[in-house]
């Protein structure tokens, strides 16, 4: 079996536009207010008012089309043509877009990124450009709509969660005597639970009794879990993730903010049920677990970008043999 067949499957990514209106922005009708009419702004203020106000008409228009949209703050307004009050609004538009099986690129062995096929990509973003054009284009005017770049990354963050499980285990004459009591056979017997389920990503918080054996055979442990659970261009949402440029760092995503669907979380759960049954010792049979999301830091700590695409002299990568590559 080839080495890359994991990765030949469908590929989910975030295509990004850059927009720009040529619009009147007009006087700033705040000058001159008394502070119990809100006072005065700054003409950056009111432009930067004026300009989420129009941001907001465009979300209106977009994002039932499943687009995301945001003013460009670090570009920031500029005069058209020293035109009086018309100026030149930037906006960054986004659309997620899963790309077929056959579309994609693996460009050799032991490499995780990927390349999407330079014919396909170009399809669908001339189809989005169109798209975005006729939803908006009679309602504002465009001065220009430009494909930025096109990414396709995990979002990595910490996840917490907390809870216990309880197993059955059956001590024989034999086992305790084996071990020099039923101290000693406990101590033993919760130990190999903890060795076999730390390696996985669990802490033991806390363990049955040592004094004596269970009447029911049920022993019950507290465990505390921190995965990290990377989430695609397709699972989270926040302008840290669309808002910016997909070549942003992770602290740029991070001041913008970004969070992820909380459903994934909760899919954890079978899975970490899934990760005990599996890997306890085979004396010791899961009766039942509970363990919970518990919180997590709100920011993703690491971005793995997977698209390898040239544009504009911007390359997204992979890693190869483990290593990243920017």
């Amino acid at each position: 079996m080839d080495n890359n067949d994991s990765y030949l499957g469908p590929k989910t990514v975030r295509i990004f536009y850059c927009l720009v209106l040529k619009h009147v922005i007009p006087h700033n009708p705040t000058v001159g207010h008394i502070e119990e009419k809100g006072g005065t702004l700054i003409d950056e203020e009111w432009e930067e008012e004026f300009c989420d106000s129009v941001n907001l008409q465009l979300e209106a228009l977009l994002e039932p089309l499943d687009y995301k949209i945001a003013f460009d703050r670090k570009t920031g307004v500029r005069p058209f043509n020293k035109q009086q009050l018309t100026y030149l609004i930037p906006f960054l538009v986004s659309k997620v877009y899963e790309f077929k099986a056959e579309n994609i690129i693996i460009p050799r062995p032991g490499y995780s990124g990927f390349k999407v096929e330079d014919r396909a990509l170009s399809s669908v973003q001339e189809t989005l450009a169109k798209d975005i054009r006729n939803t908006i284009g009679t309602k504002v005017t465009i001065h220009e709509l430009v494909f930025s770049m096109v990414t396709s990354r995990n979002f990595v963050f910490e996840i917490y969660y907390e809870g216990s499980f309880r197993v059955k285990r059956e001590f024989s004459d034999e086992d305790i005597e084996s071990e020099g009591g039923i101290r000693a056979a406990l101590e033993s017997f919760f130990d190999e639970v903890v060795s076999a389920i730390e390696p996985f990503g669990f802490q033991v918080t806390s363990t049955p009794s040592r004094r004596q054996r269970s009447r029911n055979n049920e022993y019950l442990f507290g465990v505390y879990y921190a995965p990290c659970i990377g989430f695609s261009e397709g699972d989270v949402h926040g302008e840290g993730c669309y808002a910016i440029r997909g070549d942003a760092s992770t602290d740029e995503v991070n001041e913008h903010g970004i969070d992820f669907e909380d459903t994934l979380v909760d899919e954890t759960n079978a899975i970490l049920e899934s990760i005990l049954n599996e890997n306890l010792p085979p004396d010791a049979d899961l009766i039942s677990s509970k363990i919970s999301y518990v919180d997590n830091p709100e920011e993703a700590f690491e971005i793995y970008d997977e698209l390898i695409c040239k544009q504009k002299k911007t390359v997204f990568g992979g890693y190869y043999a483990g290593k990243t590559r920017k």
